[in-house]
């Protein structure tokens, strides 16, 4: 499906602007007649096993860390005087 709508850039330039649309989960989830299974089915597999394999990966937390080299660290990284920080 495309949609094509009008509208203006910053500089108020008159411009159209063309939208495609693609019905991609439909088409997976239509069946084949001849062995009534989805046509999709492998791609919703190999879907489902990277989603199993990603939420087995440990989520990372928030180090409270207060060391001195932690510190020193973050403060290295701003762009502000390093003096004054400390």
């Amino acid at each position: 499906m495309q949609i094509i709508s009008a509208g203006f850039t910053e500089e108020d330039i008159p411009c159209l602007y063309q939208t495609y649309y693609n019905n991609f989960w439909d088409k997976l989830m239509k069946q084949d007649p001849k062995t009534k299974q989805l046509i999709g089915q492998d791609l919703l597999d190999s879907i489902s096993e990277k989603l199993k394999e990603y939420n087995q990966i440990p989520q990372k937390g928030i180090v409270n860390d207060t060391s001195e080299r932690h510190i020193a660290r973050r403060i290295s990284f701003q762009e502000r005087d390093k003096e004054e920080m400390i």
